[in-house]
């Protein structure tokens, strides 16, 4: 169930039919739901995964660091995933 926390012309949280609302760092936006996956992960899309969890897990506990330390790039764009993408 979708709720308008800002009445009807502003945005909405949750699904409505095909389509889904949510909040994402203060901005509203709609997008529609997912058919999902049809078939399974390929193996480069396997490699990939196991690369990024990997990278992930070694940036964990500089989580804080890396927030306010990494060069910034982009407005909309936090340290640890500049430094993710970077490392990469």
């Amino acid at each position: 169930m979708a709720s308008m926390p800002k009445g009807i012309l502003g945005g909405f949280t949750g699904t409505i039919g095909p389509t889904v609302g949510a909040i994402w760092r203060g901005k509203d936006y709609v997008r529609s739901r997912s058919d999902g996956r049809r078939h399974g992960s390929s193996q480069k899309q396997l490699e990939q995964q196991l690369k990024f969890a990997l990278v992930a897990r070694f940036q964990q506990p500089l989580h804080h660091l890396l927030n306010q330390t990494f060069p910034f790039y982009k407005k909309d764009s936090i340290g640890v995933n500049r430094a993710l993408s970077y490392n990469l």
